[in-house]
C-alpha cells in the first residue's frame, strides 16, 4: 500500500507488471519487459505507481520506472555476495540483505556498497547468528528505524546500528 493504494507486482516469463486493485478489478500501471522474470527475480520493493526495485538471483539490484530497467548495484563475481532482500529509506538510499555473509549493506553506487549491519555483532561471543532473512525500514521521527531477522533473533536496529529491540523468542500476550 504506497499513499492508500493497493498495488500488486506480477512476474511471469514475459516480463514484470505491475497493477493497482481498485474495488474488485486490478488496473495495469506499468509493464517491463523481461524474460523469465518470474525464475530470476528473488524480491520486490515497491516505491510508487510505475516504480519498484528488484532483487535479481544473477546478483543484480534494478530499479524499474516508467523510464526503464537501471541497475542500481551489481555484486562482483567475487565478492561472495548473495541478495536476498532489498529496502529503500525515506531519503531514497537503497539497501539489501547480503544472506552470505550475514549482514545489510548500503548501496554507494552500482560497483560499491558499504556495511551497515553484521549479524555478528549482534551474536553473544561474536558467533555468527545466522543469515539476515528479513529488512524492513520504517520512517520514525528521530530517524529510520530497521527491522529484520538475523538468524534466530528478531532486531530492531536504529540507523547507528543501536538495537533497540532484540528477541530470541516470542510470546503471544493477551489481547
Amino acid at each position: 500500500i504506497i499513499d492508500g493504494r493497493l498495488y500488486v507486482l506480477y512476474a511471469d516469463q514475459n516480463g514484470i507488471k505491475q497493477y493497482e486493485i481498485r474495488s474488485k478489478t486490478a488496473v495495469e500501471i506499468c509493464s517491463w519487459d523481461f524474460e523469465d522474470a518470474w525464475i530470476y527475480m528473488q524480491n520486490f520493493r515497491q516505491t510508487g505507481e510505475g516504480e519498484f526495485y528488484a532483487v535479481e538471483k544473477k546478483g543484480r539490484i534494478a530499479r524499474f520506472s516508467k523510464e526503464g530497467i537501471e541497475t542500481v548495484y551489481a555484486a562482483d563475481e567475487l565478492s561472495h555476495e548473495v541478495f536476498f532482500f532489498v529496502e529503500v529509506d525515506s531519503k531514497g538510499n537503497v539497501y539489501y540483505t547480503d544472506i552470505y555473509n550475514g549482514r545489510v549493506c548500503r548501496v554507494v553506487d552500482k560497483e560499491h556498497s558499504e556495511e551497515v549491519f553484521r549479524s555478528a555483532d549482534f551474536a553473544e561471543e561474536g558467533a555468527l547468528s545466522g543469515a539476515v532473512t528479513s529488512l524492513k525500514i520504517i520512517p520514525a521521527s528521530g530517524g529510520d528505524l530497521f527491522g529484520c531477522m538475523m538468524g534466530s533473533k528478531a532486531l530492531i536496529l536504529s540507523e547507528s546500528g543501536e538495537a533497540l529491540f532484540c528477541a530470541d523468542s516470542l510470546e503471544r500476550g493477551s489481547a
